[in-house]
């Protein structure tokens, strides 16, 4: 990695907590069929989910960093060529990014939640590697 992630970044808070139960609006590709298919969908589309606990998100790995995203339904949710798709919740009407689509819980796309990596725990790393501020050792 030209620029890895380093412990101990600065100006990021604690926990992802901050988001717990937070309304988000993701942005996606809807697919048909609820299992993997060659044909990947094309039409992008907007899905509204909350953020959950955790530890629903366990057997993904999530670690710190990462938030946790429900999907309704059980049926909707992101899929294949969806990664790195944002994660947005409206402060007084204006979209806010809080992340980037990064894997399911489970084989399924929209069965289980997914995992997001938090754009506010990441700042600083993101802002200072935008501007090529050396990387801290």
């Amino acid at each position: 990695m030209e620029r890895p992630i380093h412990e101990g970044l600065s100006r990021r808070p604690s926990s992802g907590h901050c988001l717990d139960g937070a309304e988000l609006s993701v942005r996606l590709h809807i697919s048909d069929t609820p299992d993997p298919t060659p044909t990947l969908p094309t039409q992008l589309q907007q899905l509204t989910t909350k953020v959950v606990a955790p530890a629903r998100c366990a057997d993904a790995g999530q670690s710190a960093g990462e938030i946790c995203t429900d999907n309704p339904n059980r049926t909707d949710g992101p899929g294949g060529g969806d990664s790195g798709g944002p994660a947005v919740k409206y402060v007084r009407g204006v979209p806010q990014l809080v992340g980037g689509c990064s894997r399911a819980a489970t084989q399924y796309a929209g069965v289980g939640p997914t995992v997001y990596t938090s754009s506010p725990y990441f700042r600083s790393w993101i802002y200072d590697t935008a501007r090529g501020v050396p990387a801290a050792t």
